[in-house]
């Protein structure tokens, strides 16, 4: 059977949708996997019986996390926040890491994860992170606009045999404190952390960039969705 991958859902307060964006379900599914997308009404009673029935689980981009959930006061910037989206993955990606579950981050993911670990993030790049590089890009996102720089012997290095990867790159906010337990595995080339993982899990990995936006065109993109799957679905 092909693994089943549980894929959090993105949440417009105003218009009350949960949705997913186009390009998630397809990755999954071209890579050999079954995509399923949570309820954002998901409660915590419910999470172990969700996490028991997939093989993997997929926290997706979208609105910036809340700071106050790493200590600290939102910036005015911090326009984005979900308090639903907050509410349901913080809680359940802390219970799958619990349960070593297989789980992948994108973007908003990764913060999210790194949180979760107990790590901090900058509320707002062009504030806090002097950068040459444009963390969110103005042309079409399932284009490259800047390259990271891949960890030698790190599991993405292992896995693309690249110490260099083209990316895209749709965000404003950014890893500053590492969480506890993650290592991080790629950074941008003005090293801020894009690639983290966690290396007494099963596989906990989570990535800056969109790969479901290039996996068509990019191996690297498509190899991170294979490994994914393949992960999720080994015993």
């Amino acid at each position: 059977m092909k693994p089943l991958i549980a894929v959090t859902p993105l949440f417009d307060q105003k218009q009350n949708h949960q949705y997913m964006n186009s390009d998630y379900f397809p990755a999954i599914i071209d890579n050999g996997g079954i995509p399923v997308m949570l309820p954002i009404e998901a409660a915590e009673s419910t999470w172990d019986e969700y996490l028991d029935r997939v093989d993997g689980i997929l926290f997706t981009g979208g609105q910036d996390v809340n700071p106050v959930l790493y200590k600290q006061t939102p910036m005015e910037t911090t326009l984005y926040v979900c308090p639903e989206r907050d509410a349901l993955e913080y809680g359940l990606c802390k219970k799958a890491i619990e349960k070593n579950k297989v789980i992948l981050g994108i973007c908003r993911g990764e913060q999210l994860l790194n949180v979760a670990c107990g790590g901090t993030l900058y509320q707002d790049l062009p504030t806090y992170h002097p950068s040459s590089i444009a963390h969110r890009q103005t042309t079409p996102n399932h284009q490259p606009s800047h390259d990271v720089k891949v960890v030698e012997g790190s599991p993405l290095h292992l896995l693309t045999h690249k110490t260099r990867i083209a990316v895209n790159s749709t965000h404003h906010q950014g890893i500053d404190k590492l969480g506890k337990g993650l290592v991080a595995m790629a950074f941008a080339t003005d090293d801020l952390t894009e690639g983290v993982y966690m290396p007494d899990k099963k596989f906990v990995w989570a990535i800056q960039w969109h790969p479901e936006r290039m996996y068509k065109k990019h191996p690297e993109a498509a190899a991170i969705f294979k490994e994914f799957i393949r992960q999720a679905g080994s015993k």
